[in-house]
């Protein structure tokens, strides 16, 4: 659920972002890539300031937009993942003014993510891996245990 709730964010961010992409993203915007670079910080990487072109910036949209659609149902979920993440700080690094502490929340839960096992129930992931296994269940010995219960144990089923 966690996944699913996190790529559907993700995609209604981008879906909100692309139409604000003149205004923000482009050359002839309020925050063109000449200001970007100048104010950006040293650590801060983005490929939405390779080109000045719009055509980049809606492409670079549209793939992020198709990686975050992977990670809702969950097709190669973890490489998705840090995919989105990459991606992700590369269009808050683009321009940083227009970011709030929801952005900041969101890049660092998703950078968390990509050590979770979010692919593991409800994916694409775990339903090629079901039918790889020929519609058996995979072998025990590769699934974690289930937790002990910590439920009193039913009337009459003590020794």
């Amino acid at each position: 659920l966690m996944r699913v709730c996190m790529g559907v964010l993700l995609v209604v961010d981008v879906v909100v972002r692309y139409g604000e992409r003149r205004v923000f993203m482009s050359r002839h915007g309020l925050w063109p890539p000449s200001a970007a670079v100048r104010f950006q910080e040293e650590h801060a990487l983005s490929l939405f300031l390779a080109s000045d072109a719009e055509w980049w910036c809606t492409a670079l949209l549209w793939v992020h937009a198709a990686i975050c659609a992977s990670l809702v149902v969950g097709y190669r979920t973890t490489a998705a993942t840090a995919l989105a993440w990459l991606s992700l700080s590369s269009l808050h690094a683009r321009n940083m003014l227009v970011l709030n502490g929801g952005d900041s929340f969101l890049r660092i839960a998703l950078f968390w993510c990509i050590f979770l096992p979010l692919g593991r129930v409800w994916s694409l992931d775990s339903f090629l891996e079901f039918i790889a296994h020929g519609g058996d269940a995979p072998d025990p010995g590769t699934r974690t245990p289930e937790p002990p219960s910590l439920s009193p144990p039913a009337a009459g089923n003590s020794p």
